[in-house]
């Protein structure tokens, strides 16, 4: 909710002062208040909260798992499997193409994994 106000003094002690241009380009104050926060807003928020830090365990469990990968390495002995919705799959045996794949793998979970760090680490409930 906004209010102007003429004294620039906020008569909500939560509420924020902000300084805007109208359309005539003359400066002015206004008030802007935040919306009450309610049980069900706290507990959405929660709840988005859980959904976000489950998606940041399951990454950082993926890049355990593809740094062991890189790790139990046997002499170029690597294989990946891809396999479709149909039940297709396609095995790759080449060394150079497995460790490709797999650092791509890898960039791509720890992009990811920053990306929900980030997005943890400024979360408001």
């Amino acid at each position: 909710m906004e209010t102007k106000i003429p004294n620039g003094k906020p008569a909500d002690p939560k509420a924020e002062v902000k300084k805007v241009d109208t359309e005539k380009g003359a400066a002015a104050l206004k008030v802007v208040t935040e919306k009450p926060v309610t049980v069900q807003d706290r507990i959405g928020q929660a709840e988005k909260f859980n959904v976000l830090s489950e998606k940041h365990r399951r990454l950082q469990e993926k890049d355990v798992e593809l740094e062991k990968f890189v790790l139990a390495n046997e002499n170029n002995k690597e294989q990946i499997t891809l396999k479709n919705s149909a039940g297709k799959t396609v095995d790759i045996v080449n060394g150079g193409v497995v460790a490709e794949v797999v650092a791509m793998l890898r960039a791509k979970v720890s992009t990811a994994l920053k990306q929900t760090e980030e997005q943890i680490l400024t979360f408001k409930i």
